[in-house]
């Protein structure tokens, strides 16, 4: 699942909508472009769920941010890669659907669009105010060649 945060201008923000309160250590795209944003520290309530996402993430990064723990990376300043979306119990060690919405309501509002690439699952698109493209394909498999081209002029 990926989401790209639409323009912005000056008077809401700039291009990273509202900034996250000052916390211990510096967010980074995965080429390591500085994002402005400050990683959150750990409360004793949230060290349970943090030691399950952390088992099922592996070695993977995870956006940690204010009272934000996601599996979600910047790839660049305006394209977000994530884990699927999850609700129930799945969200409890994967994405919570509704902790997905409030970081991209926090900091993105009214400025991004996420593709939903999953071919096994979907969501409401109400649930992010019907701003969801689909271009489903099996996970673990590169997308076919006939999704492609419809995929990228939609971008």
């Amino acid at each position: 699942l990926a989401a790209v945060p639409r323009r912005a201008s000056e008077s809401d923000g700039g291009a990273w909508g509202n900034q996250p309160h000052e916390q211990n250590t510096e967010t980074t795209t995965s080429q390591g472009q500085s994002l402005g944003l400050k990683k959150k520290r750990s409360s004793f309530g949230s060290i349970a769920g943090a030691a399950i996402k952390k088992a099922v993430s592996r070695q993977k990064k995870r956006f940690q941010c204010d009272d934000f723990d996601l599996d979600l990376s910047y790839i660049t300043p305006r394209i977000i890669a994530m884990g699927f979306p999850s609700e129930g119990v799945e969200g409890v060690f994967r994405n919570p659907l509704t902790e997905v919405y409030r970081f991209f309501e926090t900091y993105h509002p009214d400025q991004y669009l996420i593709y939903n690439l999953c071919s096994e699952r979907s969501y409401d698109d109400f649930k992010f105010h019907n701003r969801v493209e689909y271009f489903p394909f099996d996970d673990h498999n590169p997308p076919p060649f006939e999704l492609m081209r419809p995929m990228c002029k939609n971008m």
